[in-house]
């Protein structure tokens, strides 16, 4: 038997998204400092809050689900990458160190790489899978539980939303949600590396 059957219904529906967050969090933290991470926890919070919304439609549940897990595991991956440069070369990833030694390194050279540091890595990799599966786990079962919410705790929750849509119109801010800040971290190094192939053509000329 399950020990979260010990619980109260509704405690137990709260189980689940309580545990996102607290992931969630803990990767935010890993990769963040100070007053970044609550601005990121701001971006992370409207998927956390829709977890918690009741959704009555299973074709709306099914979307809900592969929604959050995308945009949590983005959170969780985005503070395992920055973590292990911070810890490797205390280093941002869109610091000139870092976007240098990725335009000037070719696919076989990063293969290479990540063959080196395979072992170090193993144990963070592990961990990052857990928690990825984990998420995966806790988001179908907040939509097999949902959370009973009151009137007045629907009106808390679209308070918050009502904020984090604030930090979503923020542009210094949207910028370092995962979803589109490796994107862009993916064309800058794509540009990096022309601009160089453009300079050598030029020397070459």
């Amino acid at each position: 038997m399950s020990p979260f059957k010990t619980f109260p219904v509704g405690i137990r529906a709260w189980i689940p998204v309580l545990f996102l967050s607290a992931a969630c969090a803990a990767a935010i933290a890993a990769g963040h400092d100070g007053r970044r991470a609550w601005q990121m926890m701001l971006l992370a919070l409207p998927v956390l809050l829709w977890l918690c919304w009741p959704v009555v439609g299973p074709a709306w549940r099914r979307v809900r689900a592969v929604v959050a897990f995308a945009a949590l595991a983005g959170f969780l991956v985005d503070g395992a990458l920055r973590a292990f440069l911070q810890h490797q070369y205390q280093a941002a990833p869109d610091s000139t160190l870092v976007l240098g030694a990725m335009a000037n390194t070719s696919p076989r050279e990063s293969l290479e790489y990540l063959s080196s540091q395979l072992p170090a890595m193993t144990a963070a990799l592990l961990a990052l899978l857990t928690a990825l599966t984990l998420t995966g786990v806790a988001i179908h079962r907040a939509a097999r539980a949902p959370v009973a919410l009151s009137r007045p705790a629907r009106l808390v929750l679209v308070g918050l939303l009502a904020l984090c849509a604030l930090a979503h119109l923020s542009k210094p801010w949207r910028r370092h949600h995962p979803l589109l800040f490796w994107p862009a971290w993916t064309q800058q190094v794509l540009d990096l590396r022309t601009a160089w192939g453009d300079q050598q053509l030029q020397r070459a000329r």
